[in-house]
């Protein structure tokens, strides 16, 4: 298997242009992990997506998602996904 590119097309013709994602540190990757969050972070509910979050003094600004099936299909749920990660990527130091 062979790895992903470096550039990800952005269209019919357009030159590639470089990815844009979070960096491993700015994840939440195990269990535990999230666990800590949940465990002693704040929460706040909008129909049907909740937020938890711990604020940290040290440290990179990290984030974890988990979409419930309340929130909609497998497409409508990786859509909102794709949206706060961006939301996050662009406005991290700002948290």
């Amino acid at each position: 298997m062979q790895p992903a590119p470096a550039f990800a097309a952005s269209g019919a013709g357009d030159s590639p242009r470089p990815r844009q994602r979070l960096t491993s540190a700015q994840r939440l990757h195990h269990t535990a992990d999230f666990d800590e969050v949940r465990r002693l972070g704040r929460r706040a509910e909008t129909g049907p997506f909740t937020l938890r979050l711990r604020l940290r003094a040290e440290g990179p600004r990290r984030l974890g998602i988990i979409a419930s099936r309340k929130a909609g299909p497998s497409v409508v749920r990786n859509r909102a996904k794709r949206v706060l990660r961006e939301l996050f990527r662009h406005n991290a130091d700002a948290l």
